[in-house]
């Protein structure tokens, strides 16, 4: 029944426009965005007539990007691109395992501490390939720890 509820929410048309962004983002991503490319790689909701003209909205909204660096896809693991940035578990776990040499962030949510903490348990099978977020600090250190190229733009908006 609470899931059906929870559904029947994302169904309604604008639902993507009341999103809130994660604390960090709009700063983390600016920085990110203007050190090197930034791709944006969404899910499509479905059952929601709405939903992908809504979220490019959302992200139009939040941090300027629009329909040409968005990407709908369920599965991330045939995205293109050297590093995937993602709080789904299993989309960072097909990217790495689909093209072994990327890198790929997964941040800490709620939804994905099952994973985090059989990695902890059972040790990370990709090694230096994945890093774990706690936030959008993180997600910097980690870039700049990645691809120092980039560190000069990112530590200079600190």
């Amino acid at each position: 029944m609470l899931f059906r509820s929870v559904f029947k929410a994302i169904d309604t048309p604008e639902f993507a426009l009341g999103l809130r962004t994660i604390e960090g983002a709009t700063v983390g991503l600016n920085r990110l965005m203007e050190a090197c490319a930034v791709w944006f790689a969404t899910a499509p909701w479905e059952e929601s007539k709405t939903w992908c003209h809504d979220r490019v909205e959302w992200l139009y909204q939040n941090f300027g990007v629009g329909w040409e660096e968005v990407f709908f896809a369920k599965r991330k693991s045939g995205i293109m691109g050297d590093l995937l940035i993602d709080d789904r578990a299993g989309n960072i776990f097909d990217f790495l395992h689909f093209e072994p040499g990327r890198t790929a962030i997964l941040f800490k949510q709620p939804w994905n501490l099952h994973a985090i903490q059989a990695m902890e348990k059972r040790g990370n099978p990709y090694k230096d390939r994945l890093l774990i977020a706690d936030g959008w600090d993180d997600v910097i250190d980690a870039v700049v720890e990645l691809y120092p190229v980039t560190s000069k733009v990112l530590r200079s908006r600190e």
